[in-house]
Order: structure tokens, then sequence, then C-alpha cells
């Protein structure tokens, strides 16, 4: 069927989730209690379900899908699974960022995301410099919306109240905000997510994509529990995005 993700996409999330496990056993230890079994395993397989939505197969569903360049398929799938999750594991919208920003956040978290994309913008520049292909219509327009839409909720919101409930009872007070283990290990999933995988069954990994990534997920969180709301770190997460794919070009524009 071709809706089914492929047995590779399996092995390759429990491949990247393998990276994930160690830092599990450390917030354990850090709270020094045992993982509620039946928690985790919810949290588990809640993360495999949305996971594995973004492998879903739409080129022989779909007519003209395999002519696009980006994984919308298997993005609006993800999203539309965190949806049916929430309520799922016994969780409401307004408690994982569905809500408007706390007053009073609103001021510092621009602030932070101004903050995060130039830092993300400046470290591609740096290392990676300008020129090449200008971004084509299709990648403004995933960049804009998909990210932030699929990876903030189930990221910053889902996933560490999952991770909580299995792992309760600690919190850290950190540059004013309350970081909980469930935050600091989906934070930590979120710069592997985007640094370590599987391609053609060959490994591979980046170490300055999983410290970057992470870094810019450290900022996001932050942002997150600052306004208790998915609003402005999906808005950062998609402009840092297509700021990625467009400033290298601006010399063309401006130059």
């Amino acid at each position: 069927m071709p809706l089914i993700p492929s047995l590779q996409a399996t092995i390759g999330f429990l491949f990247q989730f393998a990276f994930v496990v160690p830092f599990i056993v450390l917030a354990a230890l850090a709270v020094r209690r045992l993982p509620k079994p039946r928690a985790l395993i919810v949290a588990l397989l809640v993360a495999f379900f949305c996971s594995e939505l973004q492998f879903i197969r739409l080129e022989h569903v779909i007519p003209g899908y395999d002519r696009l360049n980006w994984n919308w398929g298997g993005k609006i799938a993800s999203t539309i699974g965190i949806l049916i999750a929430i309520p799922s594991a016994g969780l409401t919208f307004e408690e994982t960022g569905f809500r408007r920003s706390e007053k009073g956040s609103i001021a510092s978290a621009l602030i932070a995301g101004l903050l995060i994309c130039l830092c993300s913008w400046g470290y591609s520049l740096f290392f990676f410099g300008a020129g090449g292909t200008p971004p084509t219509t299709e990648t403004l327009l995933f960049q804009a919306t998909m990210p932030g839409l699929s990876e903030e909720p189930f990221f910053r919101a889902l996933m560490p109240i999952l991770f909580d409930r299995a792992l309760p009872g600690r919190t850290w007070r950190i540059l004013g905000v309350d970081w909980s283990v469930g935050m600091v290990i989906a934070t930590v999933w979120f710069g592997l997510a985007h640094g370590v995988g599987l391609d053609g069954g060959h490994v591979v990994w980046s170490l300055a994509a999983v410290l970057s990534t992470g870094v810019m997920g450290l900022g996001l969180a932050w942002i997150y529990l600052r306004t208790r709301s998915l609003i402005l770190p999906i808005l950062f997460h998609n402009l840092i995005n297509v700021g990625l794919d467009c400033l290298p070009y601006a010399h063309m524009v401006f130059g």
C-alpha cells in the first residue's frame, strides 16, 4: 500500500531514537527515580506514530505529487497525527500551547526570537557563505509553513509533557523559566533529529547540525516556556528556515 511508510523509514526512526535513550536514562538518574512504565510506553508510541507519518508515500495517490521537491504530505500528515495524539493522550489543546501568549511575555520572547534568527543566519553565512541556486517558490512556501507547524507542537509541547509524565518531579529555573526533564529530552531529540539518521542503509550524521539545531531548539523552547504558547515558536521556526534559504542570495538583490 503506497500510504504505508517504508521499512527503511521505520528503521531510520528506531536508529535515531536509539541516540535519545541514553538521555532518558540520564534524566532518570537526575530525578532519582525509574520512569513510570505505562507513561513511558505512551510517550514512545505517540513519538513513533507521529514520526512515522512523516514518511507516508503519496506519489501514487496524488497526481503530480512526485514533481514536488519537499515532503508536503508527510509534514501535513504528521501535523494531523499530532492533533489526534493530543486528546488521545488525555491532553487538552490549551495545555499543549494552542493558546494566546501569557501577558507580559511577548516583548522578551520577540527579542529572544530575533536573537535566535540572527545567530542561526550568522552561523550559516559564516560557515557556508553565499552563492548557489536561489530558492524556488515551492521551497519558500514549504519553509514558511511546514517546519514550524509540524515540529513545534511535537518537540516543544506534546513530547515534553509526555516525557514529564514518565519522569515527573524536577525542574530547573534557568533564564527566568522552568525547564523540566521532558523539555530537556525533547530538545536534545530535536537536535539529533536534524543531524543523525540513515540514508540508503548508511549512517549519516553531522555534529555541526546537531549542535546548531540543538541551540536553536533551546531558544525556541525558552520562548515556548516564557509565553506558554506555540504561536511565536512556530513563527520564528519558519522565519529561521526561510532566512537560511534566502540570505545566501541576498547579494543578488542588494549587491
